[in-house]
């Protein structure tokens, strides 16, 4: 018998197994230690990478004809070969596996993502329930109508982390139409957090005005990581009041998380948000298509 050493898809460790074993054989060893299923494999030599069970892999290739010996060692990583929907499947029961070892559980199947795979065909979740918490696409429970509004004392300067650390002044639910609620003092900047949630599966186009400097974030990067390189609409700089515009194709019923940023330098202040589809005409009516999670005010 000897031992053989592995990195595996979520964690190292060995098994015992004949050197005249097949690789299927010790793909089976290797998946049963680590409680995964053996389709996710392949197996590689660490002595020699073109030794693996891409290049071997069959039900009468022996390890000691790949040149392992007592305490070698193979590394595993995630099999490619099968339809994208398999491995879709693959990675998230990995990610599951992944933390389960770290003490917490995962129920996300590929039901729960907003884009799956059925073979290698694309489909797109509804989502009536949302991702699971803590994920980016999500329907909160007890969500609110409205964007929740801060004000700010100051100018953001187009700069995202100034919301972090700026002195808030005041704080209201955003009903339709979206505004900036024009405080009374300047300079000024407001942020609004929430989802929109379309009533028809098309491409949205969304006009953001704004006197002065505004961004708006659409999706995963409304929630974390936003910068204003990566944002929907870049409407920033001093400037008077100025419309940019920009489209995306969005699926009836999902909650999209959205942020938007703007502040007032002095002078006239404005914020209007409008949107049409192909099938809709130009409006800032927003009413039951905003919302926002009352127990965090925002997402």
């Amino acid at each position: 018998m000897a031992t053989i050493n592995y990195f595996g898809l979520t964690k190292k460790g060995t098994v015992t197994v004949n050197l005249t074993v097949t690789i299927d054989q010790l793909i089976t060893a290797i998946a049963t230690d680590e409680v995964l299923a053996t389709e996710y494999y392949t197996v590689s030599a660490m002595n020699d990478f073109s030794k693996s069970s891409l290049t071997y892999g069959d039900s009468s290739t022996t390890l000691t004809q790949i040149g392992l010996v007592d305490g070698g060692t193979v590394l595993c990583t995630t099999n490619q070969t099968g339809s994208r929907q398999e491995r879709q499947v693959a990675k998230l029961a990995i990610a599951g596996k992944k933390r389960s070892l770290s003490g917490r559980t995962s129920t996300l199947t590929i039901d729960n993502l907003p884009t799956k795979y059925t073979g290698n065909a694309v489909t797109n979740n509804a989502n009536a329930d949302g991702l699971v918490a803590g994920r980016p696409w999500t329907t909160a429970s007890g969500d609110t109508a409205g964007l929740y509004r801060t004000t700010y004392t100051g100018y953001f300067a187009d700069d995202p982390a100034f919301f972090a650390t700026a002195t808030v002044s005041s704080a209201a639910v955003n009903l339709s139409p979206i505004g900036d609620g024009d405080p009374g003092f300047e300079p000024f900047s407001v942020q609004l957090l929430g989802y929109f949630k379309p009533t028809t599966t098309e491409t949205h186009t969304f006009f953001l005005t704004s006197d002065d400097a505004s961004f708006m974030w659409l999706g995963a990067t409304a929630v974390t990581g936003f910068t204003t390189a990566n944002a929907f609409i870049d409407n920033g700089g001093v400037h008077g009041s100025q419309e940019v515009s920009a489209s995306i194709a969005l699926t009836a019923g999902v909650y999209y998380p959205i942020r938007i940023q703007m502040g007032d330098n002095g002078g006239n202040n404005v914020l209007e948000l409008n949107y049409s589809t192909p099938t809709i005409v130009q409006t800032d009516t927003v009413t039951g298509k905003i919302f926002y999670n009352s127990a965090t005010n925002g997402h």
